[in-house]
């Protein structure tokens, strides 16, 4: 699944989700990596830096600290955040995997999200309004940079699987024709966002398939064979929760649903690591696989 939002203020959702993993206490610390042709050109790469991430938060060079955009108004906006979520199988058999399998998969996810943003990259265009103006322009430049998180948030006490990727659209591109660095548009992949999905998940399945995982198609995506629908259910209780509370509430609308997430979330601290939540999952599909045993 792919979600396209865009937070309020992206220095401080860097601190708050980013690059701190919050639904886990053991080796918490996320470390994003750059991507994208548009950070080639401003010379970053690898592990991102925090100082490089306010920095062009604010229109600025994440090298030089020099203005790199003509706007610097604190109302600008800086980024968008395109989340990559796996199927719930792929999660499970992630979190449940040895390390050796676990990495296959992250590595396979992480060039799924890759393959996909290049494909949008080369059809990015940056925002033209000077002299009277009020058009786009392909610019096929992107600074991007992405983050692998495991869990979903925390209820009752743990997280269940939920490996996903927040790829971080910083709002600049840099335009050939006017030589200039401008705002990125970005509606057209909002609105064409079935389309990019699609692409990650076609990705997604076949380097699935290539280490040797059978998949099968569902209405809109696809699952791992051999995990019962009812232990998926079991480790979707995020997602369960609040649909209940939309139903509730009798909201339909998908972004109002998302608001929902963030207001029902659970506020809590928990004090499990990866190690402790893989044996409670172990724990729970010994279980189901008993109960679909009689």
């Amino acid at each position: 699944m792919l979600r396209i939002s865009i937070p309020k203020s992206t220095r401080d959702y860097f601190i708050t989700s980013l690059s701190k993993g919050d639904y886990y206490s053991e080796q918490s610390e996320i470390i994003g990596k750059w991507e994208g042709l548009g950070s080639s050109k401003v010379g970053i790469a690898g592990n991102i830096q925090k100082a490089q991430f306010d920095l062009l938060c604010g229109g600025l060079h994440p090298v030089t600290g020099q203005k790199l955009t003509s706007r610097l108004s604190t109302k600008r906006r800086e980024a968008y955040d395109l989340t990559f979520s796996t199927p719930k199988s792929v999660s499970l058999l992630y979190a449940l995997a040895s390390e050796k399998g676990a990495l296959k998969i992250e590595r396979i996810t992480v060039q799924a999200m890759n393959e996909t943003m290049k494909e949008l990259e080369k059809n990015i265009q940056c925002r033209v309004r000077n002299k009277g103006q009020n058009q786009n322009r392909l610019s096929k430049n992107l600074i991007y940079g992405y983050f692998i998180h495991k869990n979903s948030r925390p209820i009752d006490g743990y997280a269940d699987p939920h490996l996903h990727i927040h790829t971080v659209v910083m709002n600049i591109t840099y335009d050939q024709v006017d030589a200039k660095w401008k705002a990125i548009e970005m509606r057209d992949k909002y609105e064409n966002r079935e389309y990019y999905q699609a692409i990650f998940n076609s990705k997604l399945a076949i380097g699935l398939q290539n280490i040797g995982l059978r998949t099968r198609k569902t209405e809109f995506n696809f699952e791992l064979e051999g995990i019962f629908d009812q232990t998926k259910q079991e480790f979707s209780r995020r997602t369960v929760e609040i649909n209940a509370e939309a139903i509730k509430k009798n909201i339909h609308d998908p972004k109002q649903k998302d608001k929902l997430g963030a207001r029902t979330r659970d506020s809590k601290s928990y004090k499990l690591s990866q190690s402790e939540l893989k044996e409670i999952y172990q724990n729970l599909i010994s279980s189901d696989s008993s109960d679909n045993q009689k």
